[in-house]
């Protein structure tokens, strides 16, 4: 079994890092975006969104997706499921990047739906 062990790691870092070089400009800024990011629960909901993407930046769903659209561009919505507005996402050409998932999807495919897009009008922050 270990014997096994070692080639599938290989495999599995060779898929991973291929993915990544073959994906989109916008694709890749969103995954290291993802690696970079650590979710914070707003207490006064307050919009942030940060200069860098390549270093470690802090917050919730609507700061990831404002901080990713400074770098990318798109526009940050605010979904629905269920009538309850609970998520922000930046939707980019038909693609949207979600802070909860670990690669972009489609629109037709996302399980919650657009409700408004949001406007930043909070605070840039030099990280």
């Amino acid at each position: 079994m270990q014997k096994y062990l070692l080639p599938l790691i290989a495999v599995l870092a060779i898929l991973a890092v291929t993915t990544y070089y073959l994906s989109s400009s916008d694709d890749r800024a969103y995954y290291e975006a993802l690696s970079n990011f650590t979710y914070v629960d707003d207490i006064e909901d307050e919009y942030i969104a940060y200069e860098r993407i390549d270093k470690p930046f802090y917050g919730d769903c609507e700061d990831f997706a404002f901080t990713l659209q400074k770098k990318i561009g798109g526009e940050v919505w605010a979904f629905t499921h269920n009538d309850n507005v609970n998520h922000a996402a930046l939707v980019l050409n038909g693609m949207v990047y979600d802070s909860l998932r670990k690669r972009p999807i489609s629109i037709e495919k996302y399980p919650k739906y657009p409700l408004y897009k949001m406007t930043f009008t909070g605070e840039l922050i030099a990280n």
